[in-house]
């Protein structure tokens, strides 16, 4: 926004004086010729009047991302993931530079990274991307004036964290003979037991639908011994019950060959004969 100072010429009579601003008369008017008087008070006035009408642009930060889910993934199986870094500028400046990192370890410095074969270990394997970029331009305000009120300044953003967790896998075995715990071992090495690659610290979901069958559910010695299982609210209990016995620990090894002699807690059933239930949990507590 511009001012402009005016100065007036000394119209006075008897030469050489100066006017002052104060005995300025008959310039106070409104012809297109005429410039307007104001006082200091009502000059601060006028300028907290255009500085209040004055609306700053809205400057958008920059967002950063990796495609890569949060995945569980079972230990030792082999992980193949191209990896796609995507920087959205908005009101920053230019991407000066990036990379893509798992954990402190630099795997790219290009907006991709291809995962091929990467042997999963037990526990979390964080993913992140960064990029550096330059300080944006500055927009227009409502006045049609450069304004540079917040603008994006020069910096570095970087992504959600991305965490792939490594884990053993849940198993569970349907049969119409009686299941022990060594032909529930014998099951899961041999690929008969059904594999659920799900976190088991916590309640473990199992496809129920029995139909006159016996049931057995394999979790990790390393996760939680469960104690109530559960069907309905009115359809529950504890464990060892009436439904599922106590743990017995078995080590057993992958089918797949992807770990070994792994201790495992095994819980067998009686002989259940309600098709109509879905889903039988295992609770912590």
């Amino acid at each position: 926004m511009a001012y402009i100072k005016i100065i007036y010429p000394n119209s006075g009579s008897g030469g050489g004086g100066i006017i002052q601003h104060n005995d300025l008369l008959g310039i106070q008017g409104g012809t297109s010729t005429e410039r307007i008087h104001l006082s200091q008070s009502e000059y601060n006035q006028l300028i907290t009047l255009f500085e209040d009408a004055i609306v700053h642009p809205t400057y958008i930060q920059p967002s950063n991302s990796l495609n890569i889910p949060n995945l569980f993934l079972e230990v030792g199986s082999l992980l193949s993931y191209p990896i796609v870094q995507t920087f959205i500028q908005n009101n920053a400046g230019t991407k000066i530079s990036e990379t893509i990192r798992r954990g402190g370890t630099i795997l790219s410095t290009t907006n991709t990274y291809n995962i091929v074969d990467y042997p999963v270990p037990l526990g979390p394997t964080q993913f992140t991307g960064t990029v550096t970029y330059a300080q944006g331009d500055c927009l227009l305000n409502n006045f049609g004036d450069i304004d540079c009120t917040d603008r994006v300044e020069a910096g570095t953003i970087t992504s959600p964290v991305k965490t792939l967790t490594g884990i053993y896998p849940v198993f569970y075995y349907k049969s119409t003979s009686p299941i022990t715990p060594a032909l529930m071992k014998e099951a899961i090495e041999t690929e008969q037991a059904q594999k659920l690659v799900i976190n088991s610290t916590g309640t473990i979901s199992i496809p129920y639908n029995p139909n006159a069958q016996y049931l057995a559910v394999a979790y990790p010695q390393s996760s939680t011994t469960k104690t109530r299982w559960y069907v309905s609210p009115l359809s529950q209990g504890d464990i060892p019950g009436g439904v599922f016995s106590a743990a017995t620990i078995l080590n057993i090894d992958s089918f797949e060959s992807y770990w070994f002699d792994e201790p495992y807690k095994i819980h067998v059933t009686p002989l259940l004969t309600n098709p109509s239930i879905n889903i039988i949990e295992l609770r912590n507590s």
